[in-house]
């Protein structure tokens, strides 16, 4: 390895080992911050940046080694290899059923993003995949106007538009009781649907929590997160979907799963953005998680449609009693 980066001139050098430490010293306040993601605000949202921590500290690692830097490249490994038990937490998830063993549904997850105007794409691009079920965010009055067009596919329908970022609608083309609750002081609202499979029935919780800008967003974001808890009960088949704006490795994200009560899909998309920048997606802040008694078959992403969010699709199957 070392013959690769000979030619490499020696002047360059003292600049890596400047920038060296710079990331070495990047490298253990990301590791800080996961030590410290529950007490914290800040340390919780740094914590959602560990993936590209851990790929920086792993090409400094490569690199010290083929430059023959022994010390650089242990303590470039060593970092990685830290910051490696918290980036496996991107891998535990649900594996996919092949044969269901009862009903089958699908649902998409949207955050259209308020401010897009391209409502008429993502229109016939819902028209197109025709899921069973679709949950929109960001909801205001506008959108609230243009979904009202899918009313022929979707006879089951409630929407809560609000001037921010937090309206919501919910599409289903089979039988559904919706409830809109407020699980804080604040008017962010949240659905709690039962959708009905012939006999047997889905509880499906639509959630958008606040994003991590304050600490008391992040306050109030775990309250959400709390009470949805709360509400899933045991032997109750329930999927929770939404805009959770966390990252495998945020806090809200381990909440759920540490609760054992729900289990994240997305076994093949596990690594793949789903929110960012117009150019390019960053980071998985769009979730799917699914309790006992639910198979997950499938799940993709979709494409953004002028949204800074890209649609989850999952298909999931209902255990049958004598199954599950």
């Amino acid at each position: 390895m070392s013959e690769m980066f000979s030619h490499i001139p020696q002047a360059i050098l003292p600049y890596y080992r400047q920038l060296s430490v710079a990331v070495l010293l990047s490298g253990l306040f990301q590791f800080c911050c996961l030590l410290l993601r529950h007490r914290f605000h800040l340390c919780d949202v740094a914590s959602h940046f560990a993936l590209f921590a851990f790929c920086v500290l792993c090409f400094f690692a490569v690199v010290g080694l083929g430059l023959k830097l022994r010390w650089q490249t242990i303590c470039h490994a060593a970092l990685a290899g830290l910051c490696l038990m918290y980036v496996s937490e991107y891998f535990s998830r649900v594996e996919y059923t092949k044969s269901p063993s009862g009903p089958v549904c699908t649902i998409m997850s949207y955050n259209v993003h308020t401010q897009n105007d391209n409502r008429d794409e993502i229109l016939k691009y819902v028209r197109q995949i025709s899921p069973d079920v679709v949950l929109f965010m960001e909801v205001d009055t506008r959108w609230k106007k243009a979904l009202s067009s899918l009313n022929d596919l979707y006879p089951h329908s409630q929407m809560y538009s609000q001037p921010d970022n937090f309206g919501m609608a919910i599409f289903s083309k089979l039988p559904m009781d919706v409830e809109t609750k407020f699980s804080t002081d604040w008017q962010v609202p949240m659905f709690d649907a039962t959708i009905y499979l012939g006999d047997d029935q889905l509880r499906l919780i639509g959630l958008h929590t606040l994003p991590p800008l304050r600490d008391s967003y992040w306050t109030r974001s775990r309250k959400q997160v709390e009470v949805v808890l709360r509400m899933v009960r045991p032997g109750e088949k329930t999927v929770l979907v939404g805009d959770i704006n966390s990252t495998p490795n945020g806090i809200l994200y381990r909440e759920i799963v540490n609760s054992g009560k729900l289990k994240p899909t997305g076994w093949k998309r596990c690594l793949s953005p789903t929110w960012g920048p117009p150019m390019a997606s960053l980071l998985q802040l769009d979730h799917v998680f699914v309790s006992e008694g639910v198979q997950v078959l499938h799940d993709s992403l979709g494409p953004r449609h002028g949204s800074d969010h890209r649609p989850v699709m999952t298909t999931v199957s209902l255990e049958n009693n004598e199954s599950s």
